[in-house]
């Protein structure tokens, strides 16, 4: 399996290489066989780690239960078992850790438990789970039962949408932000603590707003930070940038403390 990488990746790079290059004429007296030796020191280094498929969760036809529609995302619950939200169906499904179909959970409304478009989710520490209902402008909560508690609403234009479970009813989310005033419009992303029962941050750790003109969209996301946390770690924000490259670490209270 080595070999067959290596060989592919080294095919890859001398077809890239030989691509709209043309052969320049050898100078007189020169050794044709001094250009042939020095490609030849050069050798793709072997891998630390390779990378190969264990097993997967689903099917193409069949059971409807492992059939996917569009999947935004994937993690283990706090009991081991596997979480799947899938945007298409609305709607989390679970699989025990072998792979094997639980229950799912949610479905598409805008009852209790319900979603209309669900865009993110995680497990607080206890096993509680929360979705991010973008288009119903809610977190819903399931307890580790996976039965419906209840909803956290009031957020604006949108909850956050990527979520990081920290406490017992603690959230980190990167939050899309949106300000008109005087000046024009701005739109950006807000990456912050949330305590359960309260639609307004307790601590924000970095804002990224950036000038916002309707008529041209390809504007839209260049101010997206993303972030890393989980309970007792600092958090963790980097920009979404080619041209800057770094991580801030900020302790729970929203201080950076590595830059």
């Amino acid at each position: 399996m080595k070999k067959a990488i290596l060989i592919a990746g080294m095919l890859l790079l001398a077809a890239c290489g030989s691509q709209g290059q043309e052969t320049e004429p050898t100078e007189a007296g020169a050794d044709p066989g001094q250009e042939t030796a020095a490609t030849e020191e050069y050798s793709l280094p072997e891998a630390d780690v390779y990378l190969t498929v264990s097993d997967s969760i689903g099917v193409e036809i069949g059971d409807s239960n492992y059939v996917f529609g569009a999947i935004t995302g994937a993690m283990f619950a706090p009991d081991g078992n596997i979480a799947v939200l899938d945007i298409q169906k609305i709607r989390v499904s679970m699989f025990d850790p072998e792979g094997k179909f639980l229950t799912s959970i949610g479905r598409q409304g805008s009852g209790p438990g319900e979603f209309l478009l669900p865009s993110g989710f995680t497990f607080l520490p206890q096993g509680d789970l929360i979705v991010s209902d973008g288009m119903g402008g809610k977190l819903v909560r399931f307890d580790s039962t996976y039965a419906h508690t209840d909803d956290l609403a009031g957020f604006f234009p949108s909850p956050p949408a990527m979520l990081a479970g920290v406490g017992p009813d603690a959230l980190i989310g990167m939050k899309p932000d949106f300000v008109q005033d005087e000046t024009g419009m701005y739109m950006g992303f807000t990456v912050a603590r949330w305590e359960w029962g309260q639609a307004e941050p307790s601590v924000v750790y970095c804002s990224e707003m950036e000038p916002f003109d309707p008529s041209d969209l390809s504007s839209v996301g260049e101010s997206i930070v993303f972030f890393g946390a989980a309970p007792g770690t600092p958090v963790f924000t980097s920009p979404m940038s080619s041209e800057e490259y770094a991580i801030t670490a900020w302790d729970a209270d929203g201080t950076s403390c590595t830059p």
